[in-house]
């Protein structure tokens, strides 16, 4: 792939979400590894209200996703997510609730998005529909989900399949659909794509699932990164002197090229009908 202009700033914004992620979440730069990428191809994208936010959890990722926007409302399963997202002034509103069955009306959104929640969702095709139900026509839809093309990469990683079966359990990944997959299940839906990219190559993959078997290791009957984020020594820990650490260790790790073929995808969809 060629590096274009675009894709320069797209790097250079993904190496100051990276330096911003890890200071709020040192204890799993696994996670500030991926997200840092999506920092990036977010801050770009404008939403017309209102919008719903599916998958927003206790929305302190979404905070640095989202940063500048205003999100009318946030949807996520988890009671004990919702009760801190109520506190994030990212959002006008967060509800208790389920992709497969939005409790709210026809046509209530101009903008929906799901920031690597589709591949968490095991009724994804539902999820679709309902989201088609709730977008106003002209409306759009917005996400980031896993590719074929990472499922393909981790069966070569993972030689025995029980492992690999254990860690989608882990990561309650439940799909990695190819994009002509997700084209053929939009336009079922009246959503027509209109834009399309992916991210995060098959380096950055290896090297994420480094860190993510470090820091899920058990220590303790714990995930390491539970221990480090909420045992009674965490406070003592120099949480800043380890985020700069972390820093300058995974910025030279970063893939120049980070918007090639890649592992994760980009796609934007409009209701046509």
């Amino acid at each position: 792939m060629e590096i274009t202009k675009k894709s320069i700033i797209l790097n250079s914004n993904v190496n100051s979400a990276l330096k911003a992620l890890l200071s709020e979440f040192w204890f799993a730069p696994m996670d500030a590894y991926l997200r840092a990428f999506e920092v990036a191809i977010w801050k770009k994208i404008k939403f017309k209200k209102p919008t719903l936010d599916i998958g927003c959890g206790d929305g302190r990722i979404d905070t640095l996703l989202f940063s500048g926007k205003t999100i009318e409302v946030g949807l996520d399963p988890s009671k004990k997510a919702i009760l801190f997202a109520k506190n994030n002034t990212l959002y006008k509103e967060v509800v208790v609730g389920r992709a497969e069955n939005i409790l709210f009306k026809n046509g209530s959104f101009n903008t929906v998005i799901l920031n690597s929640t589709f591949e968490h969702i095991n009724k994804d095709l539902k999820a679709v529909k309902e989201i088609s139900r709730v977008l106003r026509i002209g409306g759009v839809l917005i996400f980031t989900t896993t590719t074929k093309n990472m499922e393909s990469e981790l069966d070569t990683i993972f030689s025995d399949s029980n492992e690999f079966r254990k860690f989608n359990q882990r990561v309650e990944h439940f799909h990695y659909r190819s994009f002509d997959e997700w084209r053929e299940i939009l336009l079922k839906n009246n959503l027509v794509i209109l834009k399309h990219f992916t991210y995060f190559t098959k380096n950055d993959l290896r090297k994420w699932l480094t860190l993510f078997k470090i820091f899920t290791y058990k220590f303790r009957g714990r995930e390491l990164w539970s221990y480090l984020k909420d045992s009674k020594f965490s406070k003592y820990l120099p949480s800043h002197f380890i985020s700069i650490m972390e820093y300058k260790i995974l910025l030279p790790l970063l893939d120049d090229n980070k918007f090639g073929e890649g592992m994760w995808q980009f796609i934007s969809a409009k209701k046509v009908s």
